[in-house]
C-alpha cells in the first residue's frame, strides 16, 4: 500500500505520471546501453552507477502509479 501523496489537481497529476515516465523510459534507455558498452568490465563505480540507474527507473515507476492512484480517486 503506498502512501497517499495529494495533489489536487489533473494537470498535476498527469504532469507526474508524465514524469514518471519519462524518467522510467530514460533511466531504462541508459541503463541498457551502459550494461551493453560496459560489458565484461564493470568495476565497482559502474555498478554503483548502475544500481542508480535502477533506482531512477523505480522512481519513475513509483511516479506514475501515485498519478493514476491519484487521478483514479479523484475522478472514479
Amino acid at each position: 500500500m503506498l502512501q497517499q501523496v495529494r495533489i489536487q489537481s489533473r494537470i498535476g497529476n498527469v504532469f507526474l505520471a508524465t514524469l514518471g515516465v519519462l524518467f522510467t523510459v530514460a533511466s531504462s534507455a541508459l541503463l541498457i546501453y551502459y550494461i551493453v558498452s560496459t560489458w565484461g568490465a564493470n568495476s565497482l563505480i559502474d555498478r554503483a552507477l548502475q544500481f542508480m540507474l535502477l533506482v531512477g527507473a523505480g522512481a519513475g515507476v513509483l511516479f506514475v502509479t501515485i498519478g493514476r492512484e491519484n487521478l483514479r480517486h479523484r475522478h472514479g
